[in-house]
C-alpha cells in the first residue's frame, strides 16, 4: 500500500508513546487473545482525541498461551512511534493498517541527526503510484524511495493528505 491509501483506511492517525500493555482475553465467550496498548498521544493528526488512546488489538498472551498473527505489529512499552489504524470494530478491536506498513517507529537519526520515522518494511512502496505526489513534503521521495524519513515532513505530509482525503469525502 502507498501512503494515501494507508491514510484512506485509517480511521485514526497519530504520534504517540506506550505507556502501558495489558494482554489477556477479551471475554470467555469469545476467547479471543488480546492486548490493550495504552498510548500518551502526542500529536493527534485524524481521529483522535485527548491525552491517552487505549486500544485494543487481536493477539497477546493469557492462560500461559502466546498467539500474535502472523504480520500484526505489536508495541513495546516506551516505545515512540507514528501510527494509522483501521476504524475500531464492533466488537472494540483495532489494528495498523497494512499489518506493518502502518506502523512508523520513531528514532533519532545518528547521521543525519534529526527524528526520522520508518515502518518495519523500511517504507518500501510507500510513495509509489501517487495520485497527490504534489502533497509530499519532499517531492524526491518519489524517486528515492527513502528507508528513513525525517519525522517532521512526514507528520506535514499525512496532514496534507488526509485533509486533502476529507476534502474529496465531503464533495461525495
Amino acid at each position: 500500500m502507498n501512503i494515501e491509501s494507508l491514510i484512506q483506511q485509517s480511521g485514526m492517525i497519530f504520534a504517540g508513546k506506550v505507556i502501558d500493555i495489558q494482554t489477556g482475553t477479551k471475554e470467555r465467550r469469545m476467547n479471543l487473545y488480546m492486548t490493550t496498548y495504552t498510548f500518551e498521544v502526542l500529536d493527534p493528526i485524524y481521529g483522535v482525541e485527548g491525552d491517552t488512546l487505549r486500544i485494543k488489538q487481536y493477539g497477546g498472551v493469557a492462560a500461559g498461551r502466546k498467539f500474535y498473527p502472523p504480520g500484526v505489529p505489536r508495541f513495546e512499552q516506551g516505545e515512540e512511534v507514528v501510527v494509522m489504524l483501521y476504524p475500531t470494530s464492533a466488537i472494540g478491536m483495532t489494528s495498523s493498517v497494512g499489518k506493518d506498513q502502518g506502523k512508523f517507529l520513531v528514532q533519532k537519526d545518528s547521521v543525519m541527526g534529526v527524528r526520522v520515522v520508518s515502518n518495519k518494511l523500511m517504507n518500501k512502496g510507500l510513495f509509489r503510484k501517487l495520485k497527490r505526489p504534489g502533497l509530499l513534503a519532499d517531492p524526491e521521495w518519489v524517486r528515492d524511495e527513502p528507508g528513513l524519513i525525517p519525522y517532521d515532513g512526514f507528520l506535514e505530509t499525512v496532514r496534507h493528505i488526509a485533509a486533502e482525503l476529507k476534502k474529496e469525502k465531503r464533495k461525495r
